[in-house]
Parts: C-alpha cells; structure tokens; sequence
C-alpha cells in the first residue's frame, strides 16, 4: 500500500522532483528516514542537534517531518540541491492547496533554515516568500468565535467534572491546549484563585487570575483517577499512566464529542483561546500590554492581530464609546481620530488580503 493519499513514487525513484506536494498518510513519514543514504541521514541528524540547541522537543518534531517530506519531494540527496531546486520547491509549496497558510510558512521557515545552515548561499532563498497573513480567514474569523450561549452549551455537555473543569479552564485561562495539558496540581493556587502556566513555545510561565475554573477543578480533584493524589500529578493524566499528561489526540476529540453530544457546529480547543482574547480586548476593553501578558506574548508580538476578531461595527463602538464616556479635550480628539483611521486603514488590508486568499470561481 502506498505511504501517500496521492501516489508517489518512492523517494530518490527518480532525478525529477515531485509536481505536487503529496498529501501524507497519518502512517507518518517513517518510511522516508528508512529509506535514507548514510550521507543524509547524518546531514538530517546534525541539522536535528543543531536546531535543538533553541527548539522544543515538539517543534524539533516538526522539524524532522518537514525536512523529511523536503528530502521526499526534492528526490536529490541533501548535498546536491540546487538553487534551481530550491525555487522549484518554493514554487510547489506556494501552489499547494491542502495546506493552511500557517502550515506552509511553518514549511518554508525550516526548509530555509537548513539551507541556510547547510549551503549558507543567500541566493537559495531570494526567491522565497511567505504569505502574508497567518491564519485562515474563512475558518478564523468573528463568526467562528464561541458564544456565551455556546460555552453554557458545552459544559452543560461534559460527562464528568474533569471534562467541566477541562472545558472551563481553556476558555477562562485562553491558555494553549498545551499549557492546559501539562499543567500540574503544583501550579493551582485554589486560595488565591490563580493559576500558573508555562508555555514550551515562549519559555515563559503567568500566574493568572482564575474564578468560575476553581470549582470545577476542587470537584475534579475530588474525584481524582488515581488514588493519594500528589502535588506533583498532572491536573489532567494519561488514563494510563498518571505520570504523562492527557494527549493533544484526546483534546480535539474531547471537544469533538461534546459538540457533537449538544448538535453544535465544529468546535477546535484552540478556538477557546481566540474567543476568550477576543473577549477580553474588544468587550472587556482590556489594554494592550495587559492583553498581551495574560495570552503569554512578547511586548512587541503581533498575535493580537492573528486572535483578536474585530469587524467595522466593533471599531465604530469603541471609538463611539470613548466619545460618550469621557469629555476629551481638542488634543485627546485628534489622537482618537489617527486611531480611528488608522483601523479603517486597518480593515481595508484585511479586507484585500481575504480577497486575494480566496480563489476565484471559475465559469
């Protein structure tokens, strides 16, 4: 049986680089590391060691499946490519249809690292371009956010005080699936009602401010699944062994379930995280900086952009609201009105880059 949706044939079969980017089966790419030279596998490896000196064990994960699809679809060893090749890559990614943006830029950043790395020929990498926005605007947008009515909804459709405390906790904490996962018992402070998360991605740990999660967490520890609970347990364990979290699998499906239990639409544990910022900047007004501490980003990171769902009507109510809360003066006046503008201008290249992402309908 072939290793692709799409046939393909094996790797190196040929001198002539794929046409299209296979779509893998969910068998992984096993087959193509088996199936490596001696030289690559050790140019695999150290580009591994290297790449592991800043990144997680889950993002070098992503590492070695990306550069092993490379290593599929370029059908040369890695000691041969071209700049020719690399355009040629660039080219099929670019036109790749099965792909989410944010996978296809994940895609070409570490492809471009290793040839960086390995050729460091700036030339390879003249032609490279990553699209601009990092989300999918059809499936990310104000109307896939979760409602009041949907949360009640939700934790009305979880089974059990884990799943309560699990459903309650990604949408108050807007932490990652991740975070929520690994958490530990050490890491809840039931008297002062916080929680402390630590994100592999950023290397950073916030203690945040927690209220209707309490509850369901005293009940879930209540009715822990292992006997003489220690501080030291996951919140949320493997059903198999209490020393390894829940599984990221077990999340998306766990939601799925649910959604699926109360007839709603598709709902993913990330989604959790985009409503609650959304939430808490466009209806809690809650400012910047503070934004940006309580969702784990850097000062100067842009993904307030990427999460925070605002349309025109939302704009017109802010600005409209700082008008009838507060008597400003002439000068406060003109800072809200470059503001103002400056969120139309905003919303025009939002607008246009929808529309340059969606593909027209042919005749």
């Amino acid at each position: 049986m072939s290793e692709y949706l799409n046939p393909y044939k094996p790797p190196f079969s040929s001198l002539i680089m794929k046409d299209k980017y296979p779509v893998y089966r969910k068998t992984g790419v096993q087959f193509i590391e088996d199936k490596l030279s001696n030289d690559d596998r050790k140019i695999l490896t150290d580009y591994l060691v290297f790449v592991g000196i800043t990144a997680s064990e889950r993002k070098l994960s992503q590492y070695r499946i990306y550069m092993l699809q490379f290593i599929d679809i370029i059908e040369k060893p890695l000691n041969k490519i071209t700049k020719e090749d690399a355009d040629k890559f660039w080219n099929l990614v670019n036109h790749d249809t099965d792909r989410e943006i944010f996978t296809k830029n994940q895609i070409r950043m570490m492809v471009k690292r290793f040839l960086k790395w390995y050729y460091k020929d700036t030339e390879m990498l003249e032609n490279l371009r990553s699209e601009k926005h990092l989300v999918n605007l059809k499936k990310h947008n104000k109307s896939t956010l979760i409602t009041p009515e949907e949360l009640e909804e939700l934790i009305r459709g979880c089974k059990n005080y884990r799943d309560k405390a699990i459903v309650t906790l990604l949408y108050e904490s807007a932490g990652r699936p991740e975070e929520i996962r690994s958490l530990k018992w050490s890491q809840l402070n039931i008297m002062n009602k916080t929680i402390q998360l630590y994100s592999s991605k950023t290397k950073g740990t916030r203690e945040l401010p927690i209220h209707k999660s309490i509850e369901r967490l005293e009940q879930w520890k209540q009715d822990f699944a292992f006997p003489n609970l220690k501080e030291s347990d996951y919140i949320f364990p493997s059903f198999k062994d209490r020393d390894k979290p829940i599984s990221e699998t077990f999340f998306t499906k766990l939601i799925k379930r649910i959604c699926e239990r109360m007839g709603l639409r598709k709902i993913t544990p990330y989604d959790f995280r985009r409503s609650r910022l959304t939430e808490l900047y466009v209806i809690n007004k809650v400012p910047d900086l503070a934004h940006r501490k309580f969702a784990g980003h850097s000062p100067d990171s842009k993904m307030t952009a990427v999460y925070v769902k605002m349309d025109e009507s939302d704009m017109q109510e802010t600005i409209r609201g700082i008008y009838e809360n507060k008597k400003l003066s002439p000068v406060q006046k003109d800072i809200v009105q470059n503001l103002q503008e400056q969120m139309h201008k905003l919303l025009r290249e939002m607008e246009k880059l929808r529309k340059q992402s969606t593909p027209p309908i042919s005749a």
